[in-house]
């Protein structure tokens, strides 16, 4: 019997097929992850006919600073030393360090 494939156009094919197969998975792996959180179903990805026509529309969010009323500014906040805002860099607002002293070496006497 003679096969219409050779042997090696045979794994070639299984070879893709199975490339093609991992690929599948792991974008059906990586939709599961995104979704699987997110309180959505896939059905709310699209617009139904029988609702409002899409995801429900989010109520006003209560934008006051939390917490208690000696809580900003922190006390250890001080002003910059520098305002970016006028064009100036960043590192003229610090001193430069100090350069540590150059020691000459211990001299050797030549050998001969």
């Amino acid at each position: 019997m003679v096969l219409p494939f050779s042997a090696t156009a045979t794994t070639e094919l299984i070879s893709i097929g199975l490339v093609l197969l991992v690929h599948v998975l792991g974008g059906a792996a990586l939709i599961y992850l995104l979704v699987r959180d997110s309180g959505e179903t896939v059905s709310d990805w699209w617009p139904s006919d029988d609702d409002g026509g899409g995801p429900p529309v989010p109520g006003p969010q209560d934008t006051s600073p939390r917490g208690g009323g000696d809580a900003l500014p922190l006390p250890d906040a001080g002003p910059s030393s520098v305002r970016v805002r006028e064009g100036e860099r960043i590192a003229d607002g610090y001193p430069r360090p100090a350069r540590r002293p150059v020691r000459e070496p211990q001299r050797q006497p030549a050998k001969r």
